[in-house]
């Protein structure tokens, strides 16, 4: 009782209180700091897409964090700078049906993170949301809202993913998919922040502390969320206990056996690099009863990392108010939360593996490869780009690069189908302007015009008058067109069988293989004869004397035995 009325006189005192006083002030106006400051950081959210078959194990995600314990900053920096630790936040949601995982990032350390997943999740795709999704306005009657804490000190581990035989995550994801209505959503979030090495010595102390007893002043260093170890130092300064034991030292007690084992885990979860974390749950809907139901489910799947022995968790903070969810949406996290080590936090969050097989899970519909090292890529050097037609942008791991294809290559390397809606007309209209803004010419044979005229509206009035516009439907300005006309006589061949192919189409029902064998032969003497037009086909049929003239040009053996032989010895008939 002296004791307790000397504790309360000393509290009582002004050089105590006082000092308390102000700490406390100044505590609190730093939280506030704190808050503001990290509602002024420019943040991205990233949607996580892995295919189904991803063999990846929890081990992988255990090596994320600790790769990502590099943003870690150094306490004499934030203390000349003002700032602040960042953190990140890793979630899962329920919205309409569907599943998701996200990581919500300052913008500085996107590069860095997105680095970081793809070194132990390669097959992962990464984009940048299109939409918040807590951010999205909604009109659900019953918002309920509740955070993970530790039931016991924070320095004991809870149950790690070597522990199980069935992936954990597969608990949490399947009550994410067991919402009775698509109306309904449930949201995850675990903030993480790294801290350095010097929870290993809180560890060491909270470890002495057990084995020599609990002091007086023990409860306000507990490892339980409320740290004031200034106030510790503050009160062991006025009154501490003797020593005892020989030579100075304190008399440890005698462990019991449960804790050795707390002792000896406690000390195995302080060889790994630790976070500082938060989790936080939200459910929105309709009614409250289904709220409590789904809540208590979701928190239900978390005490599956519970230990008898150790450490767990446990629901704290339950709220119908719809403020509370305002600091799920600005992920703040201004305390210091508590502490789990690499293998905790990735037992807790990891992405899903082939064993998990929820339903509703949005997985990686498509797989990414890496480009090309020998893709036509823009550089902006006009001498090497000039050589390339762009018509697309790359996408693998979010690096974008406009590439296309060498000019030389497209007319024995480019063939394009698809549906009506694919992108045929757009892929060409690229090519064409990539001609057009590098000097070069190129010729559009469009059959409903449409897509010329379109074309033609990129054109730069510095190369208007380059256009030359044919359109056979204008009568008032008609065009001629002579594909008897050969300047290349490796050619005539090949225009021969275009010409009879044409032919062929239009006159089907009358057409036979004896008129198209005299056709052949009549395109082929006329392809030899300057000048000649489609009207001097029937002419080489029926005036002899034109017939003669044209063979006279003709070097071809062939033809010329056709018509000097087979066509000579024929009646009119």
């Amino acid at each position: 009782m002296e004791i307790i009325s000397w504790i309360i006189g000393l509290l009582l005192s002004w050089y105590v209180w006082l000092p308390a006083v102000i700490i406390l002030g100044y505590l609190t106006w730093r939280n506030y700091q704190r808050i503001d400051a990290v509602r002024a950081i420019e943040s991205t959210l990233l949607v996580l897409e892995i295919p189904k078959t991803n063999d990846k194990p929890e081990t992988a995600a255990e090596q994320l964090f600790a790769s990502l314990h590099g943003i870690l900053r150094d306490k004499e920096e934030l203390k000349q700078t003002g700032g602040i630790q960042e953190h990140l936040s890793f979630e899962m949601a329920s919205v309409s049906g569907q599943i998701r995982f996200y990581v919500w990032v300052p913008t500085a350390l996107r590069s860095f993170v997105e680095g970081q997943i793809y070194a132990q999740y390669p097959t992962v795709q990464i984009h940048e949301a299109d939409e918040d999704y807590v951010a999205h306005e909604r009109n659900h009657t019953v918002t309920y809202t509740s955070e993970i804490t530790l039931t016991d000190s924070e320095f004991l581990p809870i149950k790690s993913f070597q522990s199980f035989e069935v992936d954990p995550l597969a608990g949490i994801t399947g009550t994410l998919a067991k919402l009775e209505t698509t109306g309904e959503e449930l949201w995850v979030q675990v903030l993480v922040r790294p801290i350095p090495d010097e929870w290993h010595k809180a560890t060491s102390a909270w470890i002495k502390r057990l084995k020599n007893g609990p002091g007086p002043f023990s409860f306000l260093s507990d490892g339980k969320g409320f740290d004031a170890k200034w106030m510790l130092g503050l009160l062991e300064a006025f009154w501490k206990p003797p020593e005892q034991g020989v030579g100075g030292t304190a008399a440890q007690k005698e462990l019991s056996e449960r804790d050795k084992t707390r002792v000896a885990e406690a000390e195995k979860k302080a060889t790994k690099l630790g976070y500082q974390v938060k989790i936080r749950l939200a459910y929105l809907g309709e009614s409250q009863t289904n709220a409590k139901l789904q809540m208590q489910a979701i928190v239900g799947t978390y005490k599956q990392y519970n230990s008898t022995n150790l450490n767990g968790f446990k629901m704290t903070a339950p709220s119908f108010r719809k403020e509370d969810l305002e600091k799920y949406r600005a992920r703040l996290f201004a305390d210091k939360g508590y502490i789990l080590n690499i293998e905790e936090l990735a037992s807790v969050f990891h992405l899903p593996h082939t064993n998990v097989e929820t339903p509703n899970i949005v997985w990686a519909s498509t797989k990414t490869a890496e480009p090309p090292a020998k893709l036509p890529i823009i550089t902006g050097n006009d001498a090497i780009d000039e050589n390339i037609s762009a018509f697309g942008l790359t996408n693998f791991r979010g690096i974008n690069h406009q590439f296309g294809m060498l000019r030389g290559d497209r007319s024995r390397h480019m063939y394009i189908i698809g549906q009506t809606g694919a992108g045929k007309s757009g892929t060409l209209a690229l090519l064409a302007l990539s001609d057009i803004y590098h000097g070069q010419g190129y010729a559009i044979i469009d059959p409903h015009g449409d897509f010329a005229i379109d074309n033609m509206k990129f054109i730069p009035g510095s190369r208007i008058k380059d256009v030359v516009y044919f359109n056979p439907a204008d009568t008032a300005f008609p065009l001629g067109f002579n594909p008897l006309e050969v300047t290349d006589p490796s050619m005539k061949s090949n225009i021969s069988s275009e010409v009879i192919g044409v032919l062929k189409r239009m006159f089907g029902e009358s057409w036979g293989p004896r008129l198209e064998y005299i056709l052949r032969y009549t395109i082929l003497a006329l392809l030899d004869r300057p000048e000649t037009t489609m009207l001097d086909i029937t002419r080489m049929l029926t005036d002899k004397k034109f017939r003669k003239d044209t063979l006279s040009y003709c070097k071809d053996t062939v033809v010329l035995q056709f018509w000097n032989v087979e066509f000579a010895s024929w009646n009119d008939k």
